[in-house]
Order: structure tokens, then C-alpha cells, then sequence
């Protein structure tokens, strides 16, 4: 990624400005897109229904040396904004309230299929250790499970999606409303393991985490508490 040209990115939160930059040499089937440069986070209509809107969706191939060997498999780039859960009204500058938040959206996202997984799967007769494989597992509110970050002087706080589905997710609050989340999703092939996947797709999102400049409207001070 060192030698890679990028493309840079800015968007415009209400005030809030998020500049980063992508390596160029993207998947044919989804190009660098800024979708959303401008957008008005103040506007709670604007979020929709699911609370959360896609600003950037980019992906990466990642091929395997050798003409006749499959792909490793290619990572999803999404970066979103969203609104905070209507039923949670921590303080989300302060660390332990946004996990707690996130953890709600997570919730709201995965548990409703899990549930549905695991019913259909038992009324047909199957083992719960066998549909272990097919539910979506997101991390706790516990240390162990969530990553701190400094991206340019603000904090980032990490978590992980598997099962299923394989993402690292990184996310900062906007306001005390707003959070971002810059969503890295690894879509290993069949014949890959998912270690293989990590490998070669981590510096890719490395080096797209070192480009990350936020500057907070009227947030003179980092006031994200970091745990102790």
C-alpha cells in the first residue's frame, strides 16, 4: 500500500469535516465512490429508518500469485454515519456510552436473525452446535473484546463481526447525537482461511486508518474519555 497512489476523500458532517484517502487500485465491480460528500447530520429525516446512512463504499480484490490460483477474496470499505439509538441517552464523547450505544445498534442489526437462524434451524431438526457457523456474533461491552485507537488525535474505538460475516469496524463519536463508523469487511474465498484473508487485506486498511483527519465543530478539546 506504501507505493500505491490514493485518491483523497472530505466530507462535510454539518460542520464536521472527515478527510481520508484510499488506495486507487480498487475491485472493477464497486470504484472509489464518494456517495454522500455533504450531509446534514442535524436532520434526524435524513437518516431513515435504519438510523444510518452510507457516505463511502468502496472494495478491494485480492488475487492469489499465479495465474491459476483463485483470489484470497476482496474487502468491503463502508464508511457511515449514524444516528444514536432513540432509546440510549448516554453522553457517546465518553467512551463506556458509545460502546454501550453501539452495542444497542449491533443488537438491533444481528439479534433478529440469530433468533430466526437458530428457530428455523431447530424446528428442522438440526443441533444448535451445528448452526453455530451461520449466526452473526458481535463483541461485548467488555475491554477484551473492544480495541482503542488514536487516528489524529481522536479516539477510535474497534470492534469485530464474525461468524457469518467478517468485519472490523471502527467507530468515533460526531456529536452527542452522531457517531461514525469506517466498516472493514474481509470476504474470504472458499479455499482461504479467513487468517489468510487478514494478511493481505490488513494493510490495506491500515493505511487507509493512517490517512483519517476529523475535525469536530466546536470541540476544542478531545473530550472522548478513554478508559483507565
Amino acid at each position: 500500500p506504501d507505493k500505491l497512489r490514493y485518491t483523497p476523500l472530505r466530507f462535510d458532517l454539518s460542520g464536521n469535516i472527515l478527510e481520508l484517502a484510499i488506495p486507487d487500485n480498487v475491485s472493477p465491480d464497486m470504484p472509489p465512490t464518494e456517495l454522500i460528500p455533504v450531509f446534514d447530520i442535524e436532520a434526524s429525516k435524513s437518516f431513515g429508518d435504519a438510523n444510518r446512512v452510507a457516505l463511502m463504499k468502496v472494495m478491494y480484490d485480492f488475487p492469489r500469485p499465479g495465474w491459476r490460483k483463485r483470489d484470497y477474496g476482496s474487502m468491503t470499505v463502508t464508511l457511515r454515519v449514524h444516528q444514536k439509538p432513540v432509546s440510549y441517552t448516554g453522553d457517546i464523547f465518553q467512551r463506556e456510552h458509545l460502546i454501550k450505544a453501539v452495542q444497542v445498534d449491533l443488537k438491533n442489526d444481528y439479534q433478529p436473525f440469530n433468533d430466526k437462524v437458530m428457530k428455523d434451524g431447530l424446528a428442522a431438526g438440526r443441533l444448535e452446535y451445528d448452526l453455530l457457523g451461520e449466526i452473526i456474533w458481535f463483541s461485548g461491552n467488555t475491554d477484551e473484546e473492544i480495541q482503542d485507537h488514536m487516528l489524529n488525535g481522536k479516539l477510535w474505538i474497534e470492534h469485530f463481526i464474525t461468524g457469518l460475516e467478517y468485519h472490523r469496524v471502527y467507530c468515533t463519536a460526531l456529536s452527542n447525537n452522531t457517531y461514525l463508523s469506517l466498516d472493514f469487511e474481509d470476504m474470504h474465498a472458499n479455499d482461504t482461511y479467513f487468517t489468510e484473508m487478514y494478511e493481505v487485506s490488513s494493510p490495506y486498511s491500515d493505511a487507509i486508518l493512517k490517512t483519517i483527519q476529523l475535525s469536530l465543530r466546536g470541540v476544542q478539546d478531545v473530550k472522548f474519555i478513554q478508559k483507565e
